[in-house]
């Protein structure tokens, strides 16, 4: 009970191999194992690192939603400590929601949660996903992890969003959505606000023209005209 709960927490500071030693080498019932894994997690240490396993990540993984220290409020080392763990596996959480500030915000800096509507509204502390554009002025990072799982980003904002709201920042969301994933650049121009729109195509990247060009998503000058057709007849 408590007992063991407590000395779980205790030898997960002395011990680096305390999470195999709970999760793999005991044999204990599931609704045993949880709370003492649980206590154990609140307990790391720091250094050396904690040791782990595939059997670790998967009891993560499978138990994470049941494992009640991610709730709970705690230090920024103790959460730093817990979200190595899970960074060490590579299991990434699939509800930030309920997890605690300081377990979420470590969480989110590892880019360790899938990528979908609730959790990048807790990610961004949001009431609507944001266009790329907005989220790259949120968060770099949780802009270039949006980008680097775009199906994912762009069934989270629904069919009826935009994927860029200001025209300001219309030529850096395209040039970065060309270089991480051309092959939904189409998507992300035809998505875009009415405002997002190309004042000189000169100044944007060559492989992005046909794009805004099937979209129409350039202003109809001279000089763009001129330049298109220019680079067209090569």
């Amino acid at each position: 009970g408590v007992e063991r709960e407590l000395f779980a927490e205790r030898l997960a500071g002395r011990y680096p191999g305390v999470l195999p030693l709970l999760i793999g080498d005991i044999e204990l019932e599931p609704s045993q194992r949880i709370p003492l894994v649980s206590r154990a997690l609140r307990g790391l240490g720091g250094r050396p690192a904690p040791t782990v396993d595939e059997e670790v990540g998967s009891f993560l993984r499978e138990h994470q939603d049941a494992l009640s220290v991610l709730r709970e409020e705690m230090r920024q080392t103790t959460a730093f400590r817990i979200a190595r763990v899970f960074e060490q596996t590579q299991v990434r959480v699939t509800r930030l929601a309920p997890l605690s500030t300081q377990v979420r915000d470590q969480l989110v800096a590892r880019d360790l949660y899938t990528v979908d509507r609730e959790n990048l509204l807790s990610a961004t502390e949001s009431d609507e996903v944001p266009a790329l554009d907005v989220l790259r002025n949120k968060s770099e990072r949780i802009y270039k992890y949006a980008l680097r799982n775009l199906d994912s980003y762009l069934k989270a904002i629904g069919e009826d969003s935009f994927t860029n709201d200001e025209a300001s920042e219309f030529v850096r969301t395209v040039e970065d959505v060309m270089e991480i994933a051309p092959d939904r650049l189409d998507e992300i121009v035809a998505r875009a606000s009415p405002k997002s729109r190309v004042g000189d195509l000169a100044k944007v990247a060559h492989g992005a023209w046909k794009a805004l060009a099937r979209a129409q998503r350039f202003d109809a000058t001279f000089g763009n005209i001129k330049t298109y057709l220019a680079d067209a007849a090569v």
